[in-house]
């Protein structure tokens, strides 16, 4: 018997002047971040898809390795949701942690 995947779709509105990588961690575990894409400044991007019903950390990283953390939050199976990151967005140097 074959099952569904547990699944969301993320898209990302990257209002920012500088290209992103976009990467989710687990919120739970000290899991590494996985990269689901990237999306140019000014543009809009869906990426691959991104693990529901479980507490998960998004990340964009900026050319410089920069990071803007997302709070933990959970997606519903089948959801869409869309991440704005403003153009006013606050990145804070990498505190070590390995980047994406």
């Amino acid at each position: 018997m074959r099952h569904r995947a547990a699944l969301a779709t993320l898209t990302v509105d990257n209002r920012t002047d500088r290209r992103l990588q976009i990467a989710f961690r687990p919120a739970a575990s000290p899991g590494g971040a996985v990269v689901v894409g990237e999306v140019d400044p000014a543009a809009t991007a869906t990426m691959a898809p991104i693990p529901a019903g479980e507490p998960l950390i998004l990340v964009a990283v900026d050319p410089e390795g920069r990071r803007f953390d997302l709070a933990p939050r959970s997606f519903d199976l089948d959801a869409t949701w869309t991440w704005v990151i403003p153009a006013d967005a606050a990145f804070q140097p990498n505190s070590g942690e390995r980047s994406p």
